[in-house]
């Protein structure tokens, strides 16, 4: 959980130039969800397919990676990692310019 909420901030932070990153929590059916949002860039939405996957970076130039940004392997390692307990993970929403918003749903019984 650590590895997955430090990722999922690190991205929000280093995509948001105005505003910033809330983290909320919520107790639902069994569940914990957990909410990442920014008020980042956004993904533009041709790219959204290309998240949760190795090697992948979903940024305006999907044909060349940003290195200084990462290996495009920390959302693929969060999913594996949440999957591996039980849970899930997602994109709920992004829309370029204003942000986006990341779900986390982890079993109580696994915390």
């Amino acid at each position: 959980m650590k590895h997955v909420l430090i990722n999922l901030v690190t991205k929000g932070i280093n995509y948001t130039h105005t505003g910033g990153v809330t983290v909320t929590f919520k107790k639902d059916k069994g569940f914990l969800r957990i909410f990442v949002r920014d008020t980042g860039i956004g993904i533009p939405e041709e790219n959204q397919s290309l998240l949760f996957k190795k090697f992948q970076q979903a940024g305006k130039e999907i044909f060349t990676r940003n290195v200084t940004r990462g290996t495009g392997l920390g959302l693929y390692i969060s999913k594996l990692l949440i999957e591996g307990m039980g849970g899930t993970v997602s994109l709920l929403e992004s829309h370029p310019d204003e942000g986006s918003t990341f779900s986390v749903g982890i079993p109580l019984a696994v915390i």
